[in-house]
């Protein structure tokens, strides 16, 4: 690899993210007392930035270095528009540890190439539904990939209460109150990620993935295949 290309490359372009966010921080830190008290929700956002760079940065170079990502996947443009999805994620919003995370394993899955070819589309439109997802919403629709998880991959098909479900993903998701579940309901649904409710809103179809449309649950599961990868 030569010289231009190497500082190109995902380690590098991370590492100067990273080391860029560092002296953005001892700059602020070192500014006078009235310019750091404005500067305060930033210092917090980029220190959350900064973390979530560096848990990235040491697990790209774990994979790498065992030999999981080709090096000529480095090139593709898949890779190329997922990393850039993932840095604009850290630059421009307030980042959260729940989105991170999945944003992280949908990358990290996608370029060990073993659910997904490099030619597929599907990473970076899975990257993309993600970051419009609140945190919320991504928990609700993992709590309801776990609950689908115990019925598949039986063949029944279930109409039951709203209240029922609500109630069902709230304990397991540990949001406790059915109300808050329904407050991030209407996003799964608006991304088609789950079923939409029925008869004026009091009855859901179930089927054998517990709302989760067949879309919504191919995105789990590429999200889960990140447990696997050292496999």
């Amino acid at each position: 690899m030569g010289r231009d290309e190497k500082k190109n490359d995902t380690f590098s372009i991370v590492r100067r993210t990273h080391k860029s966010l560092t002296e953005g921080l001892t700059g602020i830190l070192s500014s006078k007392p009235q310019e750091w008290i404005l500067s305060t929700g930033y210092l917090l956002q980029r220190t959350r930035a900064h973390e979530f760079l560096a848990t990235f940065l040491k697990e790209w170079e774990k994979y790498r270095e065992k030999g999981r990502i080709p090096d000529d996947y480095l090139k593709t443009e898949q890779h190329k528009e997922c990393l850039l999805e993932i840095l604009d994620y850290l630059d421009k919003a307030l980042p959260d540890e729940i989105t991170f995370n999945v944003l992280k394993k949908i990358f990290l899955v996608a370029s060990i190439e073993k659910l997904s070819t490099r030619e597929s589309l599907l990473p970076q439109h899975y990257i993309r539904i993600i970051r419009k997802l609140s945190p919320g919403a991504i928990l609700i629709l993992t709590t309801t990939y776990l609950i689908a998880k115990d019925v598949l991959p039986k063949d029944q098909l279930i109409d039951r209460s709203a209240t029922v479900w609500l109630n069902k993903i709230a304990k397991r998701s540990g949001l406790l109150y059915p109300e808050l579940v329904e407050n991030y309901e209407d996003e799964l649904m608006k991304y088609n990620l789950i079923t939409a409710r029925q008869n004026i809103g009091s009855v859901i179809f179930y089927g054998n993935r517990n709302r989760l449309t067949e879309f919504g649950l191919n995105l789990c599961t590429y999200i889960e295949n990140y447990e696997d990868i050292e496999k």
